[in-house]
């Protein structure tokens, strides 16, 4: 093996540099990395989350929620701290709201229901992936919520999904294929030249507005 590319949350630097002893290019995807021996692929997720905020209160949302992915996942951390940040600009009286869901439908049905239980008054729910936000819509509806009158929601990734359910999910849109290419140009680029800069490239999401928004 010449090169390898990963994607993991867990990664350390321990790993990589078990990696890099047995002559081996990594380049790491989907997560920023301060290593000096690896160049990393990622997403702008903090600015993700703070677009997503930004636009739950231009569609008029006053009371804003956030379902947020596990805490032990850095990419889920950087969503929330943008969320955050925004909120507390934008409504410096209001607190910052979460539930934390796995990145899946099922924690997203549960998360939603719980948040919906303790809180009362949210109009705007911003989940940290896509699968969350269809756990989250279906369980506000089945809660006598309709999307998106009573309630909006918006996802991340930017899955097929989210045109085809219903209603429609709006989404922030990681552009997967340019990071896959950037990816490996990158590792192709170490193996030909085990010497090349470290760089990290960091891309921006896309805001796609769909039926749970309103669009």
């Amino acid at each position: 093996m010449d090169g390898i590319i990963i994607s993991s949350q867990q990664l350390q630097e321990s790993d990589i540099k078990k990696i890099k002893l047995n002559n081996i290019a990594i380049v790491t995807i989907d997560r920023f990395t301060s290593s000096k021996l690896c160049s990393s692929v990622s997403i702008k997720n903090k600015k993700g989350g703070q677009d997503a905020a930004r636009y739950l209160f231009k569609k008029g949302c006053e009371k804003i929620a956030h379902l947020r992915g596990p805490t032990n996942i850095n990419t889920a951390n950087e969503r929330f701290e943008g969320f955050k940040d925004v909120i507390r600009i934008l409504n410096s009286d209001f607190d910052v709201i979460s539930e934390v869901a796995d990145f899946n439908v099922q924690s997203g049905y549960e998360g939603m229901s719980n948040l919906l239980t303790k809180y009362k008054g949210i109009d705007g729910v911003f989940a940290s992936n896509d699968l969350i936000a269809f756990g989250a819509v279906k369980s506000a509806r089945e809660l006598g919520y309709i999307i998106p009158n009573d309630l909006l929601i918006i996802g991340f990734d930017g899955i097929d999904m989210t045109g085809l359910f219903h209603p429609t999910v709006s989404t922030l849109q990681q552009p997967v294929n340019q990071m896959g290419i950037q990816a490996v140009k990158e590792v192709i680029s170490f193996i030909n030249n085990p010497k090349e800069k470290i760089t990290n490239y960091s891309f921006e999401t896309k805001l796609i507005g769909r039926e749970s928004t309103k669009d």
